[in-house]
């Protein structure tokens, strides 16, 4: 069932002018988000096609930092129920929601909220980056914390993440080898949530004193030294604010080829000394990233009815040429394509703003917006249910 509010100029709203893409300002990690999902998806034995779309959606979660409506003349009950709608002078706007900051950990962006659908709107709802951006797309929480009392930090692949993931799976097997986009775009954003255990595990999206963590050394693919500058270089015992997510230790997390150590507090007692924390970790991210890349295919793979995980084929041929690919570094895109392209002969073209365009237009053959605009309004409604369920 369709729905239009009462509005009186929504008629033109369709052939208003699109609201601008805003892409974040880091790319966040496409050798692993897009590079190794588009290949494993392919591996697993999804179409060239379909491996697209999941791979695409996986990187664009780390990418749209578009806050605005969408101008339309229809939505769906679903938007309807979920209140996903506003009522402008220039008529009905679906709102645009961002998963990515504009600029990484800016503190004015952290702790200035974002309006729903645009400052000019006049709607007055507003999203937090750190509990609607960062909480449910990066930073997906247990569904308890280790220590009662703090926000729960990140674990890579917890139950409560686990369990939706084999929903996924019971659901794109019943579409016995034919799943749409919607099903797709589902398992390419979850897929970035889980990644994402990975990447931050121990960190929290909130700011808390766990997130207290200080590099001492990262080492490049050659054994060089790296300098990473933190994005905000907090001290210890004189904290206004903790920081929130990796705002301490920074990018060293998602460059694929960096093996790097770090300290941080066991406790909130270690808080009032500058240099002894007694948590000490040494991750080597090639190997991080392909122990991440195993549990990606195994829930790539059981999403597809008559395919099944190859054991022998992932330690002996799949495992190496990973370790060896996340190891030779990031580059820009380009480069990561040759690297990619070499390793695994698949097709790696992305690019953000034309799947936000593609997803602003929708399909011009249809005429009414729920038909034409079916995509977008599947994504926002994802995006909603995800941002409910944590």
């Amino acid at each position: 069932m369709n729905f239009n509010p009462s509005c009186q100029k929504s008629k033109n709203c369709a052939n208003s002018e699109l609201p601008a893409f805003v892409k974040g300002d880091v790319p966040e990690c496409p050798a692993l988000h897009y590079f190794a999902v588009k290949a494993l998806s392919c591996f697993a034995g999804f179409s060239h096609e379909e491996a697209q779309i999941i791979a695409e959606y996986a990187q664009f979660l780390g990418d749209n930092a578009t806050s605005a409506g969408l101008p339309v003349e229809e939505i769906t009950e679903e938007l309807n129920e979920k209140k996903l709608y506003f009522n402008s002078e220039t008529g009905i706007l679906v709102p645009i929601i961002p998963t990515s900051m504009k600029t990484w950990y800016n503190e004015t962006e952290i702790e200035t909220k974002i309006p729903w659908f645009g400052a000019s709107a006049g709607d007055k709802r507003t999203y937090d980056t750190i509990t609607d951006i960062l909480r449910p797309f990066h930073f997906y929480p247990p569904s308890s914390p280790s220590n009662p009392g703090d926000p729960p930090v990140v674990r890579f692949n917890p139950s409560n993440l686990h369990n939706r993931l084999t929903e996924i799976e019971k659901e794109a097997q019943k579409a016995e080898g034919h799943p749409g986009t919607d099903l797709l775009m589902k398992i390419g954003v979850y897929i970035h949530i889980l990644a994402d255990t990975m990447l931050h595990e121990r960190f929290c999206a909130e700011r808390t004193w766990q997130n207290l963590k200080r590099l001492i050394t990262a080492l490049d693919e050659n054994g060089n030294r790296i300098t990473y500058t933190p994005y905000k270089d907090y001290g210890f015992s004189t904290l206004e604010k903790y920081p929130c997510g990796i705002q301490q230790i920074g990018k060293v997390v998602h460059d694929s080829y960096v093996d790097y150590e770090y300290i941080f507090p066991r406790g909130v007692h270690e808080l009032a000394d500058k240099l002894d924390y007694s948590g000490h970790l040494t991750p080597v991210n090639s190997h991080r990233y392909t122990d991440a890349c195993e549990i990606i295919l195994r829930f790539l793979t059981n999403c597809i009815s008559d395919s099944s995980f190859d054991e022998t084929n992932w330690k002996q041929t799949l495992k190496p040429k990973l370790r060896s690919v996340f190891a030779t570094g990031n580059g820009t895109f380009n480069e990561l394509k040759k690297t990619w392209k070499k390793e695994f002969n698949y097709a790696y073209e992305y690019d953000a703003g034309a799947v936000y365009k593609r997803l602003m237009e929708g399909d011009s053959s249809k005429t009414t917006d729920p038909e034409r605009l079916k995509e977008f309004y599947d994504y926002t409604l994802l995006l909603y249910n995800i941002k409910q369920e944590i």
